[in-house]
């Protein structure tokens, strides 16, 4: 079917999008025009009053964006953070996105391949092949997509089968063993009736990261994707389309390394020898931590005593029926969808085994998406449409207990990071599984951080959401048009809490830890030497408590002992068991649009837009969501529920192509205001989630695209930005506050900047095309990414502050007919190094780091098409 669109000057100017940057035709000095489908039309980007960045094909190859990750090279005002694997991929456009890696969360920014909502976020990080253009949207477009988009869309369109016969091969090698194989072939099967495409890619490359210990290696790649299509040319008026893909992938993923060694790393080296539990640190203390030392992470070296798994297999399928009913049109998108993701790997990062941590993901989805709309030349271009999307998980994430364990935890008992209160404690292990016993001598026995203890849960989960969603544009004449917008979304979720524990020692109530350590005490300095601590705590427990209320200096000094060790172990209690629950979450909203967009000539325009977006609620399927105490096994429903986020945005830009269209000059300025940020929070070894702040953003875009003459070509696009917490007295807590005595939850990160967002963000790329003989052309382009200081973990920890800057270079030659090419290519030239730090589990004032980005690598690839 053939889309239409209102025939004004503008239909048939040349466009480039905001941030664009497409191979540039031989002899002309004008940029290529690009057609944009913001509006589900095809539009000049003139005619859009929404900011969009659209790369074309040959852009995306120029820039060699072999997957959604490397679009951040070309697409300032976006964000991706996939260091702790491709399931729990963040993205972020304009300093918003989805705070975590939470099963239950909803993604801020929504991705959309071939017009199909991908629910999570690592379906679409299987690597790209036969892409024909990626848009990327800023701002709420639910009142257009069929899924919720509080802070943007990422649209992949993919090549569509063609009646012509063509392919292309594409072989690349390089460092680090990389090696991939992309190639994609099409042609008709029923002439001029029935056409079909096939695609794939295979991807290996050895590990960036190594265990000096064990030889082992870590964040490879092995991977590969397949993508069938049919394209049936139903009749003259109405065609469908068919896709049918999968991808697969096997790594070595995620390994972390350490950061900043605190004073539980001291119980490490006693438990596993400081010969295989040291990576080279530093020698010096940081910060006034006493027994702390800083490590370069970009060693790329780790320690773990455990190898790290990451399989997925994502599959689906997909039909497409678009329609020409004469002045309307009708398209309906149906697709079922199934991710799988497999993840194992040593949750405390280091050489002891004292943390397992194992992940299982089953996701089926499936989504319908109808729309209607007005073709043709309109007073009023209309779009209404519905959609319907239906989502099961089976989640389950236990954490078992490594043979360490016990050991680790007696260990931290002998060691003080504070002497001053050496005279008033006991370690764990004199107390010992003895003491502990008393309270429940049959079922504590050996399973005080025994073989076979875990802590973890299992989720059955399922949500149902349905949507209305209309947009209407009056084209009150040739140069002024207004937009309005409007949404109506409902959400169902439902969730299944299934305990998966072997953990007794956190079923232990706070008071009953406290009587048998202050019983064990008295028995060890002697004040009732005859008799075990069960009898101590049924006839004198009550004795020193009372002597201690009445000044007695022995007995409160047992009593101030007893104290501290139960405050102690009650933060060792890992993963408190709960009973089996369920938990419900409905909500409904609505939510819109309304813009303006002026023609002041067909060189330039200028629009002004406001929209209201929404990301739904949910339930936390963390481990740690329930929040129940030792001692109390019911869980609380609504402890698990989280609110929705509610975003309002308002911009003003204007688009222009200037200097005979050699020239395209776009800016935007935005503010945009969060209310009920979803925040996710770390506690040692599960996270909480909590609405917890409002966070407020402005900023300014500028983007450009710039031909000279018919050999050169350069784009890019900056973005000045303030997004910060409006509101957030209780964040978490930084090292140095701990350290300090400020306590949990007290820091106040209101005026500061939103975690993951820089203040700047740019990117340039630069190409060069010149013939050097009949045939054969030379091509060069280098792009470059850069973005300052951003905060990686939530608290906004000093140590985590990074930032991005990177080049990437390609040289090459071929035929002029685009047949054939040879590339020698470099990504990150600069070698640059990015980490992720997070709290080391079960370490306290520990740091570790995910490496966010490969070393310096080079290679060679050759292309054919045909």
């Amino acid at each position: 079917m053939t889309l239409h669109h209102r025939p004004t000057v503008l239909a048939t100017a040349i466009a480039m999008a905001v941030g664009a940057s497409s191979t540039f035709a031989q002899q002309s000095t004008e940029l290529e025009e690009i057609v944009v489908y913001a509006q589900k039309r095809e539009q000049s980007i003139l005619e859009v009053p929404v900011s969009v960045s659209s790369y074309s094909a040959d852009s995306l190859d120029q820039a060699k964006v072999r997957d959604i990750n490397d679009l951040t090279q070309i697409s300032p005002s976006l964000s991706i953070d996939n260091s702790t694997g491709a399931s729990d991929t963040s993205i972020y456009i304009r300093g918003m996105g989805t705070s975590g890696n939470n099963a239950g969360f909803e993604q801020s920014v929504g991705i959309f391949i071939d017009g199909v909502y991908r629910g999570r976020p690592g379906s679409a990080m299987s690597d790209y092949v036969d892409i024909e253009g990626i848009e990327v949207l800023k701002g709420p477009q639910g009142t257009l997509f069929g899924r919720n988009t509080s802070a943007g869309v990422v649209s992949v369109r993919t090549a569509a089968p063609s009646h012509e016969a063509a392919g292309t091969m594409e072989v690349s090698v390089g460092n680090y063993g990389f090696k991939q194989v992309r190639a994609s072939a099409t042609g008709s099967l029923v002439e001029d009736k029935l056409a079909g495409r096939i695609s794939g890619s295979w991807h290996e490359r050895d590990g960036f990261m190594d265990n000096p210990f064990t030889g082992a290696e870590a964040q490879n790649r092995d991977r590969y994707s397949l993508r069938g299509q049919l394209l049936w040319d139903i009749s003259d008026d109405a065609t469908l389309r068919i896709i049918a893909d999968k991808s697969h992938s096997d790594e070595n993923c995620c390994a972390a390394t350490p950061l900043l060694y605190g004073p539980a790393q001291n119980a490490i080296d006693l438990v596993d020898g400081p010969q295989f539990a040291r990576l080279p640190a530093s020698p010096f203390p940081y910060g006034g931590l006493p027994n702390s030392s800083l490590r370069d992470v970009f060693d790329r070296q780790f320690t773990s005593n455990q190898p790290y798994e990451d399989k997925i297999d994502d599959t689906g399928i997909s039909a497409e029926l678009n329609w020409d009913l004469g002045d309307t049109a009708l398209t309906v998108i149906a697709s079922s969808r199934n991710y799988e993701n497999f993840q194992a790997l040593d949750a405390d990062h280091n050489s002891a085994d004292i943390l397992t941590r194992i992940q299982t993901f089953d996701n089926d989805e499936r989504s319908l998406e109808i729309r209607w709309a007005s073709t043709g030349s309109n007073t009023i271009d209309w779009t209404v449409g519905a959609f319907v999307f239906d989502q099961e998980i089976e989640y389950n994430s236990p954490l078992p207990f490594g043979t360490d364990l016990r050991a680790y935890v007696n260990a931290l008992g002998s060691i003080d990071a504070n002497p001053t209160n050496d005279a008033n404690l006991i370690t764990l292990a004199e107390v010992g599984q003895a003491a502990l016993g008393n309270i429940a001598p049959t079922q504590i026995g050996s399973l005080y951080y025994g073989p076979d203890g875990k802590g973890g849960s299992g989720n059955d989960y399922s949500a149902e959401s349905f949507a209305f969603f209309g947009q209407a544009t009056w084209n009150v004449n040739d140069d002024l048009s207004v937009t309005l917008g409007l949404r109506y979304s409902d959400e169902e979720k439902k969730a299944d809490y299934i305990p998966d524990f072997n953990n007794p020692f956190s079923e232990i109530g706070p008071d009953a830890l406290f009587n048998t350590y202050l019983a064990a005490l008295a028995v060890q300095n002697g004040v009732f030497p005859l008799g075990t601590p069960a009898q101590v705590v049924n006839a004198t427990l009550a004795g020193i408590q009372g002597a201690a209320a009445a000044g007695d200096p022995g007995s409160a000094q047992l009593v101030g002992g007893a104290q501290q060790l139960a405050a102690g172990a009650r933060g060792l209690q890992l993963v408190v068991p709960y009973d089996p629950f369920s938990a419900n979450y409905d909500d409904d909203n609505i939510s819109g649009t309304i813009s303006v967009n002026y023609q002041f000539n067909e060189d330039m325009s200028t629009y002004a837009r406001y929209a209201r977006g929404y990301k739904s609620g949910g339930l936390n399927l963390d481990r740690a969501g329930p929040s129940t105490t030792p001692g109390n096994h019911v869980a609380d429903p609504n402890a698990v529920i989280f609110e929705p986020e509610v975003v309002d945005t308002f911009e003003v830009g204007f688009k222009s192509r200037l200097m005979d269209n050699r020239l395209q000059l776009n800016a935007a300025i935005f503010f945009q205001e969060l209310e009920d940020y979803q925040f996710q929070s770390f506690i040692g070894t599960g996270f909480v989630v909590r609405n917890a702040a409002k966070t407020d953003g402005k900023g300014l875009e500028v983007d450009f695209a710039f031909k000279p003459n018919e050999n050169w070509f350069f784009s890019g696009g900056m973005v000045w930005q303030d997004v910060q917490y409006d509101e957030f007295p209780d964040g978490p807590i930084t090292i140095a506050q701990g350290v300090a005595g400020q306590g949990a939850n007290t820091n106040d990160l209101s005026g500061q900047r939103v975690v993951q967002t820089s203040d700047f963000n740019a990117s340039l790329m630069v190409a060069y095309n010149q013939p050097i003989s009949d045939d054969l052309e030379f091509n060069a382009n280098v792009s470059a990414n850069y973005r300052s200081d951003f905060f990686r973990q939530s608290a906004n920890e000093p140590l985590s502050e990074q930032d991005i800057n990177t080049i990437n270079a390609t040289v090459g030659i071929g035929s002029q007919d685009g047949a054939w090419a040879l590339e020698l290519w470099g990504k990150n030239l600069t070698d640059d190094e990015v980490y992720a730090s997070f709290s080391s589990t079960f370490q306290t004032n520990s740091l570790s780091a995910f490496l966010q980005q490969a070393p310096r690598t080079y290679g060679l690839t050759a292309k054919y098409n045909f």
